[in-house]
């Protein structure tokens, strides 16, 4: 386990210190984190205890430049999927073009 969260990104890894510290506080025998189906209002709080450990840290500064650097990699690259896609529909409308012309023929010679 430890080798996978070696791999982690760094901004994930230092997230993960505060999860991993959350997790412990409530790891104590008949602990509602156990449950089979834990309530939603208890891993709500253990999230915002986690947000709000993030928050209030240095690493906040940190975290706030990769998410924003993070942001602008995945609008580049939907701008890229999206011209991709645009183009794969020119392509395909022109082959039905073609696909068509090739039947127009073929029955005008029929």
């Amino acid at each position: 386990m430890e080798n996978f969260k070696s791999m982690y990104p760094r901004e994930i890894r230092m997230i993960q210190s505060y999860v991993s510290e959350a997790c412990d506080r409530m790891d104590y025998q008949n602990s509602p984190m156990y449950d089979e189906w834990p309530e939603q209002r208890m891993v709500d709080q253990m999230c915002n205890s986690v947000c709000e450990a993030v928050s209030t840290s240095g690493d906040m500064g940190i975290l706030r430049e990769a998410w924003e650097m993070q942001e602008k990699k995945t609008i580049e690259r939907m701008s890229v999927e999206e011209e991709q896609e645009e183009e794969w529909i020119r392509k395909k409308k022109g082959w039905k073009k073609v696909q068509i012309g090739k039947k127009k023929r073929l029955k005008q010679r029929s």
